[in-house]
């Protein structure tokens, strides 16, 4: 029961509908524009749900011109021109060498490209030229726990609670990195966190999410009963789609394995 229902469902098969990319695209910043960016399935704030926009010294260096080239790849992106949007952040490199809002949002170009190490590069890349960005840190743990990195996980999302400390992606990636680790007691800690800051205008798929992933925790814990208790969570979030089949399938092998 506990085997197949364990932590290995948890975010492999669960990416493919709110994977890396959607964690990414919900925490993306174009520091000090106060703007919003636009995305498949909708439009979100161009900062942290929960925190103040903070504008790093680095970024406050940057020329009018490369932020600029940041806003035109946003648009290109919103207009599916992938290949205008990696144009954009080129040019904005080429105006400020190492600026780490660009190099971040290519990573999650590469992201959504599979371009795994080239992502990885430039994320530690945009940590390595601006220490207090905090969003690549938090994206960077998510690739170190993609490649059950646990350890170097934990590390650089301790950084990221430092410098992002309300925001639940954080605490998200934190439990997947305790899993990772066998520390089910501390994933469930920071899973709940991650529910308890996760705000109310939060996308449905990213909440089902939490709640699908605390579920997975807790039947780790053997908690059967709080288990089904998330689940029947996933379902009221979301009630169609991946997410809602999977908990309706758990919940009835659940019920059937309590009642006999």
């Amino acid at each position: 029961m506990l085997s197949e229902f364990g932590l290995g469902f948890g975010f492999w098969r669960l990416r493919r509908q709110c994977g890396l990319l959607a964690l990414a695209f919900s925490l993306f910043s174009v520091r000090g524009s106060g703007q919003m960016i636009d995305r498949p399935g909708g439009t979100i704030t161009a900062q942290l749900p929960g925190t103040q926009p903070v504008v790093t010294l680095h970024q406050l260096r940057a020329p009018c011109k490369a932020r600029t080239e940041i806003e035109n790849a946003k648009k290109a992106y919103a207009r599916k021109d992938v290949a205008g949007a990696y144009r954009h952040l080129s040019q904005a490199l080429q105006d400020y060498p190492h600026y780490s809002v660009a190099l971040t949002v290519r990573a999650i170009l590469e992201l959504s490209d599979r371009q795994v190490e080239s992502a990885a590069a430039d994320l530690q890349g945009a940590i390595d030229s601006d220490p207090e960005y905090g969003m690549p840190y938090v994206l960077l743990g998510s690739l170190r726990n993609d490649s059950r990195r646990y350890d170097e996980a934990l590390l650089v999302l301790g950084r990221a609670d430092q410098l992002l400390p309300t925001a639940w992606q954080t605490h998200f990636e934190t439990a997947r990195a305790l899993a990772g680790n066998q520390d089910y007691e501390g994933a469930l800690r920071e899973v709940t966190r991650a529910l308890r800051r996760i705000p109310g205008a939060e996308s449905a798929e990213n909440l089902a999410l939490v709640h699908l992933w605390r579920a997975s925790v807790l039947l780790q814990l053997k908690d059967l009963p709080a288990a089904g208790s998330e689940y029947e969570a996933t379902l009221r979030v979301a009630p169609s789609g991946e997410f809602a089949t999977y908990s309706r399938d758990a919940l009835a092998q659940l019920r059937e394995s309590t009642a006999r």
